[in-house]
């Protein structure tokens, strides 16, 4: 069993070339297979050929789905999206935001802000040991086993990850939440925790890991509350000041406005979040609604849930959208004494639905939806999941006319062509559509691509989502590091 986790830790993050599965959800599988003695105790070659028997992604997907041909489920199985660290791990303090510091410590018995440092410290150490596996640099290794020199193998001890923190007690709170034994998987999630075994802890699905702690926090939450209507309604009012902080770190608060109101049919309506752009405003509508792809087993099943969790962020920005374009620009600040009022004549407005869950599959082709599940709107808004949300409003200052293009041509893609999904990763939307040279592909799918045919659209395999991590993730453990450095200087 040994032989075949470390194999397997070797193999998934390219430290060996003999790439046992093609994609990273085959992986997650084998790993939550293991939890069988009898697969355990086979050799590395022999478990991956019994995986591969027994496991058809498709076949309960298909099995499900056979009125539906065009399947987002099947795209699930098939496709892995990864987001930031930087980004997964801030999604998690709308949880801690809701809470607060004392009730948290109650709950779980270990300090938030000890779990963030946990973790960052985990996945530092990971990419660390594996970089210098990878390349052999031997003043690298070096450095590496003075930092750590007793993390010499892929997996960790508890000596270690006690020495990481002065032996803080509170370490062992906190791996009896975030791990598992390789036995006592129940689901396949499971194999996203961190994963103990034989008196070692394996982490290789970091992306996973830590969006899944998020469900794993919020589980452990509810199981504490009692009053969950109002624990939904303090998550939504965080999570939109997650937002609003997010957009204050890379645009003046004065081109910045939130919760503001406007008197339209049915009295108060009340908009999120206004961005003051040059040329533009754009309008998000935060919703914290729970959405997990991986949990329905049909498209109907999905579409249902979606409708639930975002159907009324649809109905609010089509009435706002409404509501501008019969003239309207008034809104007020609390009372209706506090006016202000906005240039729709000459700016032009962009909507974003922001969803605190991942909408992959779903939200780069929402316009596609049947009627039957959602009533079609005037105006289809952009979706973003926080994640995303995070990355773009990080990179559009930097050029905010190439950053105003993208909404312009990303709103027309979904309103006047309907019928063409343009990939499945909105990442890989934006980096194709604020590529200059790739403006002649843009006018083809506006100009010459019939709107009554079903399209497909498709990025280069993720090639804008693997720069965007790299990117982002590198500053990350570099600021981070940074940060830890000045600490113990002083």
């Amino acid at each position: 069993m040994k032989n075949i986790l470390n194999r397997i830790y070797y193999n998934y993050y390219n430290i060996d070339k003999n790439y046992y599965f093609p994609i990273d959800k085959d992986y997650m599988r084998f790993v939550f297979m293991l939890r069988n003695e009898k697969i355990r105790n086979l050799t590395i070659d022999d478990a991956i050929e019994k995986y591969r028997n027994r496991n058809n992604p498709f076949k309960d997907v298909v099995l499900n789905n056979v009125n539906n041909h065009r399947d987002y489920l099947i795209e699930s199985e098939t496709i892995h999206i990864t987001y930031p660290i930087e980004e997964s791990l801030e999604r998690i303090k709308v949880l801690y935001d809701v809470v607060g510091k004392k009730r948290w410590k109650e709950i779980f018995e270990f300090d938030y802000e000890l779990l963030y440092n946990f973790i960052v410290v985990i996945i530092y150490r990971i990419f660390m040991f594996n970089y210098g596996r990878i390349t052999r640099d031997i003043e690298y290794i070096k450095k590496y086993d003075d930092a750590f020199p007793d993390s010499k193998r892929c997996y960790f001890t508890k000596k270690e990850l006690y020495s990481f923190f002065n032996n803080n007690p509170q370490i062992d709170k906190i791996l009896d939440f975030i791990s598992i034994d390789i036995n006592k998987q129940e689901k396949k999630t499971d194999a996203a925790k961190l994963l103990y075994y034989d008196g070692k802890y394996y982490l290789y699905f970091i992306w996973d890991f830590i969006y899944n702690l998020f469900d794993e926090i919020e589980i452990k939450i509810l199981d504490h509350t009692d009053d969950r209507d109002k624990y939904y309604h303090e998550k939504g009012k965080c999570f939109e000041n997650l937002c609003y902080d997010k957009l204050c770190k890379y645009y003046p608060k004065e081109r910045i406005y939130k919760k503001l109101k406007y008197d339209y049919k049915d009295g108060d309506n009340e908009v999120d979040l206004i961005l003051d752009l040059p040329k533009s405003y754009l309008i998000f509508e935060c919703k914290s609604s729970e959405f997990n792809i991986d949990k329905f087993s049909s498209n109907n099943e999905l579409y249902k849930r979606f409708l639930t969790a975002f159907g009324r962020g649809f109905k609010t920005i089509n009435n706002l959208d409404n509501y501008i374009k019969s003239g309207n620009s008034f809104f007020y600040k609390g009372s209706k004494k506090n006016k202000i009022s906005f240039d729709f004549k000459d700016k032009k407005v962009y909507y974003v639905n922001l969803s605190l869950y991942n909408i992959e599959y779903l939200q780069t082709q929402i316009q596609k939806i049947k009627k039957e599940f959602i009533r079609p709107v005037n105006i289809y808004p952009i979706c973003w999941n926080y994640l995303d949300y995070g990355a773009i409003m990080k990179l559009s200052p930097l050029d905010l006319g190439l950053f105003e293009q993208y909404l312009e041509k990303r709103t027309k893609l979904l309103n006047e062509k309907k019928n063409i999904t343009f990939d499945i990763d909105e990442i890989d939307a934006f980096g194709f559509l604020t590529e200059p040279k790739y403006e002649y592909v843009y006018e083809m799918l506006i100009n010459h691509i019939n709107e009554n045919v079903d399209e497909n659209f498709m990025i280069s395999n993720g090639a804008y989502r693997k720069e965007f991590n790299n990117m982002f993730d590198k500053k990350f453990i570099d600021d981070y590091i940074n940060k830890i450095a000045k600490y113990y200087d002083t």
